[in-house]
């Protein structure tokens, strides 16, 4: 395709993505913004004047009868994905899908089935690595050996139900959300070490609990602790319970040697030159492509707009060169499988061997916690 291709976002609610989104829409050479629909109108009109998109509907089926939009981003409520997809798939449109792909692996597969029988693109946020992912290169590389283990764990506040209002909304409503603090983050992570081991997962144990943020209906803070079927090992941590900022940590460790990833930087130990020593390698960010819109485009940079950048780039890129996405549906239905499993298992208080052999009722687990 030679011209821009048109994007449409659908739903406000996961504004951390939705925002980000479109900045990195707008800053983009190969695509435009045509529209954003969300049923909060005040809301709505907010981001679209702040985002210079061309035109903005209440009903987002009415965005998707829009013949100038050639793809959406789904930003609603993890509740509303299965609906606004397979009508976004119906439509004809491209998808770019937010995080988790669903509440439950039905839900998913209906996704994964519409786009599979109308022929779009289906990519998925935080489903796995895209290219570019700096651990995954080092693993290429051979820099520490074969990976056999990790410890990755992120501490993060609450989330915001809309920028400046610090109370989190629907991301804490069981009946709207997947879950609560542990599968909010660790789908990133388990999407990640499914790549780095390059193993699918035999089994998992978690624990999880409310520990500070009591009065929530969703668990504040889960520990799990995942075996590959290559017999490589980890433990995900995931929370709400950070104090006043969010931090994390990824520990990788090889045959040859580790390399430990803490915010933007990067420690090696390796029994590999030029590693041997202790090698901290630092990245600087924003992007460049930031820079440059810092004069060319007169709008605010939301929060992390720099993160999201290589997946907005990702799914412009796979339709432009119609190439199938690097992270697709499937991809974020297995990691959806993973973490439902982890919520089974705190509800059988024992490991839960993969594949599910039915769906988890996470909001009945969570009412036992």
């Amino acid at each position: 395709m030679s011209k821009k291709i048109g994007i449409g976002i659908i739903g406000l609610d996961h504004w951390y993505w939705a925002l980000g989104s479109a900045y990195n829409i707008i800053t983009s050479s190969d695509a435009e913004l045509v529209a954003i629909a969300d049923p909060n109108e005040d809301e709505l009109k907010k981001v679209v004047n702040v985002y210079k998109a061309k035109t903005f509907y209440t009903d987002y089926h009415l965005l998707l009868e829009n013949p100038e939009v050639d793809a959406v981003i789904i930003t609603t409520t993890t509740s509303k994905h299965a609906e606004v997809a397979t009508a976004a798939a119906k439509a004809g449109k491209h998808i770019l899908i937010g995080k988790p792909i669903a509440r439950s692996l039905k839900e998913a597969d209906s996704i994964i089935n519409e786009a599979e029988r109308t022929k779009v693109k289906l990519m998925a946020m935080a489903a796995g690595p895209l290219p570019g992912d700096i651990l995954m290169s080092f693993i290429e590389q051979g820099v520490i050996g074969e990976p056999f283990a990790a410890h990755c764990s992120l501490m993060a506040i609450p989330p915001l139900r809309a920028p400046g209002i610090n109370e989190p909304g629907w991301f804490v409503d069981p009946l709207k959300a997947a879950g609560g603090g542990f599968i909010d983050h660790a789908v990133y992570d388990v999407a990640l070490l499914r790549k780095y081991f390059d193993s699918e997962v035999e089994r998992v144990y978690a624990e999880m609990g409310r520990f500070i943020h009591k009065e929530y209906q969703v668990e504040d803070h889960g520990i799990a602790l995942i075996r590959f079927k290559d017999g490589s090992i980890a433990t995900v941590e995931s929370s709400f319970t950070a104090s006043n900022e969010s931090h994390g940590r990824k520990l990788i460790i090889g045959t040859e040697g580790e390399m430990e990833m803490v915010e933007n930087r990067i420690s090696i130990w390796s029994r590999k030159e030029p590693y041997k020593q202790r090698t901290t390698i630092e990245f600087r960010s924003p992007p460049p492509v930031f820079s440059r819109a810092y004069v060319e485009v007169s709008t605010p940079i939301p929060p992390f707009a720099s993160l999201y950048k290589p997946t907005i780039d990702e799914f412009i890129q796979c339709i432009k060169e119609d190439k199938a996405p690097a992270v697709t549906g499937k991809d974020a239905r297995a990691v959806l499988e993973i973490t439902l499993a982890c919520y089974q298992s705190v509800k059988e208080g024992r490991p839960v061997t993969l594949p599910l052999k039915t769906d988890v009722d996470v909001v009945a687990v969570l009412k036992g916690l």
